[in-house]
């Protein structure tokens, strides 16, 4: 085991990985004592040392979905000397934490050269296994170690398709396995062969060569009455949506053990209930019994166990007796027929006997009482009234009706779409008194031969309809937008295996956030690689070098600094090299110069000594503009800039010009990764640019953040410049685990990248023409970039499903932020491949035993080649074309930091009306507060006082601060965004879990 992977050797490290890293319950484990004391054989169950000595067994259940409280585990572990856990989730990041419990039976292998054999072709099949935590067990069995982001529903697995089962699954809750450094109940302790503090992510087993041995059963049971073909038509009603509210949560939330299968009896029996209504009738629906019921087992707890008991209790039940459960409260059908109409008029229409339909519209209030008719002439004329009142902005409703009730003698769809069509005009006045409102409904109703009343029903209908839909288009916003923000990466599929495993040890370790490391990366990697690189998509799209300006944004406290300093501080490392050899460059110039000026002869002219050695810059903190251009002059490979407040540099632009000059606009330059090509700075001198590398890195907390966001900053593209890390950084706690060596690993990266080859020429001087040498008589060679290109099958897949897609979704935008955001993205895509082709082609340099060589390694065989007496520098070659597989990568990480800045810009208010942002900003700041004392309230105060938004919108509508923050509380909950409660006098509201 290396340093980097050093694997927890306690139970208190053991303990803390499990509940902060996975998620997942620390239980005790004793075998030996177990297996004496419980009669379990070898001991395989959850029990912990009472002060007797006598084993106590510890039931899981309780532990499926929550963890041990302290009290629980000072208990356990005063004694107990084992440890184990529940597999399993979802954990905090969504993942079904499995592990993979392979057996050496002999009935499976012949014997243990053959099981050890087929795990080395499972590793050879499926290569990220070989970055998955993994341990032996007693028996000599293995268990590996990985997150699923789908939880199977199947325990029995085999690595062949024939389904011979070779082990067990261990994913669903109460999956029990022991760990290491628990000792099994025949003495051989349980030991780790790798470890990582996080395992590598797949969507599903199939995905890694693990399959189910079970065999697929029908679904539907043998005895259940066929149904006709014809009922089940795409795209009518779908018999769920004609559920009562009890059914539905049956079928979407389960119910409790014990309570499964009266539960499941009564779903069914009021599904059966409406397939027999809808037969009845001969509505068209969609679904049946059987797959809803299927479904519904499912979700019941413990299901797993007998999977398909849900096919013995619909034997029990006989379709044709069932109800609905509208039917069986009412005594007739006239509430299902209320039901029908909500879902689909046409078919209430069609198929309602008339007089249910009848009682039900004048249960409505629609007017079916005969009137007199207007004569003709009056009735063109108040017709031609209203055309000429209706503005021509409006256009006619294309015969679609989408009031709540028909009119009573509307025999003609025109004259519907003229009713909805002055009803919307009326509407998108705004607030009108409701006397002028009366008064306009009696003339569209006089014009129309229709009931005032009537007219006026629709009205009310057609606002509530509004209203609604305004409603929930901004909870599907905001929750659109919580989901994105939420969003997370998994560094083993993006990152190399060596790179993503000491990574996520470190944020585990720390800790801290992935997103938010690999943030960072993207500068110093991007730094690192410099100029001499650049990437080409296709003839005439190509981006110059990788610059990239990123920010990780959290609040006070969250180890943002920290996490910067992770990446960054190897850059200092180097920079404190390259301080060294220029010092001793400097001084061997000097004595140099001092030895030609002794040696000279009185009458000879001075000899033209070569230029002095000029100092390496790999990082910079505080630096003007005119000091950048002169430092982008004397280290054309590039730099890193690094702000740990990035506020600062922000207020810096412009500083020394009362906020006229050009500093922004030299920035933005220099992100394409040009430069302005003559730049003069004094008579004698001037400065060419021709291609610079400067990326920038910083932090800032999110409501600062808010604060450069101005209409100017935002319109100019600065902002748009910027890759923003919103991800939410973890509680801060002590995790006791194993903190790797990051800063040689992350330095001699570095160092490889920074030799990456080039293409070279010599450089002569401007006047004479001739070819410049150092002072060790050596030409002095100007690098130039080495182009690389996308593979074809790259290129297209580049095209089809990211650079398409984009300019598509840029032209339909309309938040002006978030579309200038997305303009830049094509091209940042390119640069971040560019730069995971770098790290993985260097991760492929590696030594024998599987170590990556480092720089020094490589350099010794440059100099064991005979290459170090040439006159070019030390220098790595990697191949050229970028794969598709590269590219996927790349493409994954753009769209997390599409939706990153999306929610970003979105969170912005557009006006003074807009409370999208608001409850966005009210839901961040009750999720940061969740794991404090507050447990995410936030009282109407606390709201008001951080969020000035709600005073604006308080203002706007003339009410307190207090008052308009409780609607705002009170909105949320009304879209099922949380809860309230009240407190004394306070009024407070959180997000749910």
């Amino acid at each position: 085991m290396s340093d980097i992977n050093q694997a927890p050797q306690t139970i208190a490290q053991t303990l803390d990985w499990l509940h902060n890293c996975l998620g997942r319950p620390a239980l005790p484990e004793c075998p030996k004592e177990c297996e004496r004391d419980c009669d379990v054989p070898g001991g395989k169950a959850p029990a912990w040392i009472n002060q007797k000595g006598k084993a106590v067994k510890v039931s899981w259940k309780p532990y499926q979905n929550q963890l041990p409280t302290q009290a629980n585990l000072a208990k356990w572990f005063a004694r107990t000397t084992g440890i184990g856990t529940l597999g399993g989730g979802p954990n905090a990041h969504g993942h079904y934490i499995a592990f993979v419990d392979l057996d050496r039976k002999e009935k499976v292998f012949s014997s243990p050269q053959a099981f050890e054999a087929r795990l080395e072709q499972w590793f050879n099949d499926y290569p990220l296994l070989n970055v998955a935590p993994r341990f032996r067990t007693p028996s000599g069995g293995y268990r590996v170690i990985l997150a699923f982001t789908e939880e199977p529903d199947w325990t029995a697995f085999s690595l062949d398709r024939d389904r011979s089962r070779m082990g067990e699954l261990l994913a669903r809750n109460g999956g029990h396995t022991l760990l290491p450094p628990t000792v099994g109940a025949n003495g051989i302790p349980y030991r780790w062969e790798y470890f990582v503090a996080y395992p590598p992510t797949v969507a599903k087993p199939e995905d890694v060569g693990i399959y189910p041995t079970r065999q697929q059963h029908p679904s539907i049971p043998a005895n259940t009455s066929p149904r006709s073909a014809g009922s089940y038509v795409p795209g009518a009603i779908r018999l769920e949506d004609l559920l009562s509210h009890r059914a539905k949560d049956i079928l979407t939330g389960g119910a409790k053990t014990g309570d499964r299968s009266d539960a499941l009896t009564a779903l069914a029996s009021e599904c059966y209930g409406w397939e027999e209504f809808c037969h009845r009738y001969s509505i068209s629906y969609s679904g049946t019994t059987e797959i809803l019921a299927e479904y519904a087992w499912g979700q019941m707890e413990d299901s797993s166990r007998d999977p398909y008991k849900w096919q013995r209790i619909l034997k029990t039940i006989s379709p044709s007796a069932c109800q609905t459960a509208a039917e069986y409260h009412s005594g007739d059908s006239e509430n299902c027929w209320k039901k029908i109409y909500r879902l689909d008029r046409e078919t209430f229409q069609a198929s309602c006997p008339p007089h249910i339909k009848d009682r039900i519209l004048g249960e409505w209030g629609i007017d079916k009482r005969p009137r007199a008719s207007p004569t003709a002439s009056q009735q063109q004329l108040n017709s031609q009234k209203l055309q000429a009142d209706a503005p021509e902005s409006i256009p006619p409703n294309n015969g679609e009706v989408t009031d709540n009730f028909y009119p009573p003698d509307s025999d003609s769809k025109q004259k519907e779409n003229l009713l909805l069509k002055y009803i919307d005009r009326l509407l998108e006045r705004g607030n009108i008194p409701l006397s002028e409102r009366r008064s306009e409904c009696a003339q569209i109703a006089q014009a129309l031969e229709l009931d005032p009343k009537y007219v006026e029903q629709i009205v009310l209908t057609r606002l509530q309809e509004w209203q609604f839909a305004e409603v929930e288009s901004e909870k599907t916003l905001i929750e659109d937008l919580v989901s994105k923000r939420k969003q997370s990466l998994d560094l083993h599929q993006i990152l190399p295996p060596e790179i993503a495993c000491i990574l996520a040890q470190i944020a585990a370790a720390m800790p801290t956030s992935a997103e938010h490391l690999l943030t960072v990366g993207w500068s110093t990697f991007g730094c690192a690689i410099g100029t001499a690189a650049e990437v080409v998509a296709w003839s005439g799209f190509k981006q110059k070098s990788c610059v990239l300006w990123t920010i990780s944004t959290a609040r006070s406290g969250k180890l943002k600094s920290q996490t910067q300093e992770v990446m960054v501080n190897p850059i200092r490392l180097l920079q404190q090299d390259a301080n060294s050899e220029y010092c001793i460059a400097l001084k061997s110039y000097k004595e140099a110069q001092k030895a030609t000026q002794q040696n000279r002869a009185p009458d000879n002219p001075p000899e033209e000594l070569p230029p002095p050695p000029v100092p390496r810059e790999y990082w910079v903190e505080h630096i003007t503009v005119e000091a950048l251009i002169r430092t982008i002059n004397e280290n054309p490979r590039g730099f890193l800039v690094h702000r740990d407040e990035i506020d600062g540099f922000f207020k810096a632009l412009n500083k020394y010009r009362a906020g006229k000059g050009d500093d922004e606009a030299f920035y933005l330059t220099l992100n394409n990764g040009g430069g302005p090509k003559v730049i003069l700075i004094d008579r004698d001198r001037r400065v060419e640019v021709e291609r610079s590398c400067v990326p920038i890195t910083g932090t800032i907390q999110r409501k600062t953040l808010d604060e450069e966001m101005t209409p100017r900053k935002i319109s100019s593209g600065w902002m748009a410049r910027w890759v923003i890390c919103l991800a939410q950084m973890p509680k801060r706690r002590r995790t006791r685990l194993p903190y790797p060596d990051i800063d040689a690993f992350l330095k001699d990266i570095y160092h490889k990248l920074s030799v990456l080859k080039m293409h070279y020429r010599p450089v002569q001087n401007e006047e004479t023409g001739e070819v410049l040498r150092d002072e060790t008589n050596r030409t002095v060679y100007q690098g130039f970039p080495i182009t690389y290109h996308l593979s074809d099958s790259a290129a297209d897949y580049y095209e089809q499903h990211f650079f398409n897609p984009m300019v598509e979704r840029e032209e339909a935008e309309l938040n002006e932020g978030f579309q200038l955001a997305m303009s830049k993205w094509s091209g940042y895509c390119l640069r971040i491949a560019l730069i995971l082709h770098c790290l993985h082609e260097i991760c492929k340099l590696k030594n024998p035993d599987g170590t990556l060589k480092t720089y020094l390694q490589l350099k010794e065989e440059w100099k064991l080649s005979g290459r170090e007496h040439s006159e070019k520098p030390f220098e790595i070659e990697i191949p050229t074309l970028i794969g598709a597989d590269i590219i996927q990568k790349a493409i994954a990480t753009s769209y997390f930091y599409i939706n990153q800045a999306e929610v970003l810009y979105k969170g912005q208010q557009q006006d003074e009306d807009d409370t999208v942002p608001v409850i966005q900003k009210l839901i961040q700041k009750s999720e940061e507060l969740r794991d404090t004392v507050a447990e995410g309230w936030i009282s109407t105060r606390e709201a008001y006082r951080n969020c000035r938004e709600l005073v604006a919108g308080a203002k706007l509508r003339q009410m307190s601060n207090t008052d308009f923050t409780a609607a705002v509380f009170n909105q949320m909950v009304s879209m099922n965004l949380g809860e309230t409660k009240k407190v004394g006098k306070s009024f407070k509201w959180r997000i749910l879990r």
